[in-house]
């Protein structure tokens, strides 16, 4: 590819060429149902650690959409692309099933399965026996729960989510880094320092799943495993959302994202069309590598239904997505598991990044 930044002097577990194809999946965003787009490109690391989720009414009227960055070893982000969602609806039902939404009891629903979900790597990947060795590695995970007349900005870790209502950024997720005042308070009081902006002086974030090196004990967290969660109305002037990892991050401000973005989505056609939320996508990863980025690049944009459509069409059943979900890929790539309820990606590579794509040019 004759674009993007040339090699700089980085260690062994980056590649010596950056691999460059992108790939996509998107639904057909049926009616009552939002309609989302993910993409991602391996780049410069020697391993694709990212994941996502896409999950449509995994709980009548409920959807949840995730990106998880994964580092030092993919395990606890594939994992948890698998598993999260399962143990958010097992702790969410209760709430869900209520005529009034309680988010107090939410919030706890959805701090538990978080903290179940760091449980089950731990018993996996820390063996009782000292003599075997642990597996390494953690992810981030940012995310947004739709609920029928609310959405619930979940994010544990460096990762974020930007919402643009209105046709400009309307809120974004804080980033979690260890030299955030309140982080570096916590990080001591579980006996850890931060050195060089970094937990310990190592690791560049103060909250994630799984990194058990910085967990001496399942109730001694110096990286937490508790997710912030923020509540937003809906309304029908909501736009779209745009998740995506720190390989985004790293290089595009949120508030250029919304704008660029927009400028794909946001004219006078009422639907926004899988096209549109494709050449989308794809110019967030591709710009964000062209701009210097070094890591795993996945993005992913969600435009919400109105907020009648929200409230009249809520299912009273999960729906299924193998028919409604297209998945961009060569015949000899391997395509991202497309479950009942849950869309995971383990993110393969397909679609060539062109060297004249730029944002905020037309698709």
């Amino acid at each position: 590819m004759g674009s993007g930044p040339s090699r700089p002097n980085l260690p062994p577990s980056f590649r010596t060429k950056p691999l460059t194809k992108i790939d996509i999946a998107t639904n057909e965003g049926l009616s009552g149902q939002p309609h989302f787009c993910a993409a991602a490109m391996q780049g410069w690391r020697a391993k694709m650690e990212d994941h996502y989720i896409a999950a449509i009414n995994f709980l009548p009227g409920y959807s949840y959409f995730a990106v998880l960055d994964g580092h030092a070893g993919g395990y606890p982000a594939e994992q948890s692309s698998h598993r999260l969602t399962p143990l958010l609806a097992q702790n969410l039902r209760a709430v869900q099933e209520n005529a009034t939404f309680d988010l107090d009891r939410a919030v706890a629903g959805i701090e538990e399965a978080f903290k179940e979900m760091d449980i089950q790597l731990r018993k996996e990947m820390v063996p009782v026996d000292p003599n075997i060795k642990r597996q390494r590695g953690g992810t981030t995970v940012t995310s947004v729960l739709f609920t029928p007349d609310r959405f619930l900005f979940i994010n544990c870790g460096d990762s974020r989510v930007v919402f643009s209502k209105k046709g400009t950024l309307s809120f974004e997720t804080k980033d979690h880094k260890p030299n955030n005042p309140e982080e570096v308070v916590r990080i001591q009081c579980a006996g850890g320092f931060v050195a060089r902006g970094r937990v310990n002086g190592t690791l560049a974030v103060s909250r994630s799943l799984g990194d058990f090196d910085y967990k001496p004990r399942q109730d001694v967290l110096q990286v937490s495993n508790v997710p912030d969660v923020v509540q937003v109305m809906r309304s029908d002037s909501d736009d779209f959302f745009v998740l995506a990892s720190d390989g985004v991050w790293d290089v595009l401000r949120s508030r250029d994202a919304c704008v660029n973005v927009g400028k794909h989505l946001l004219n006078k056609k009422k639907k926004i069309t899988s096209i549109q939320l494709k050449a989308a996508c794809k110019g967030v990863v591709s710009k964000s590598f062209k701009d210097g980025s070094y890591d795993n690049i996945t993005a992913m944009i969600v435009v919400p239904n109105s907020l009648q459509d929200s409230v009249s069409a809520a299912p009273s059943r999960i729906s299924r997505l193998e028919t409604n979900v297209t998945i961009d890929g060569d015949d000899d790539t391997e395509t991202p598991d497309v479950l009942t309820d849950v869309v995971q990606s383990k993110m393969t590579r397909s679609l060539t990044v062109t060297a004249d794509f730029e944002m905020d040019g037309q698709p």
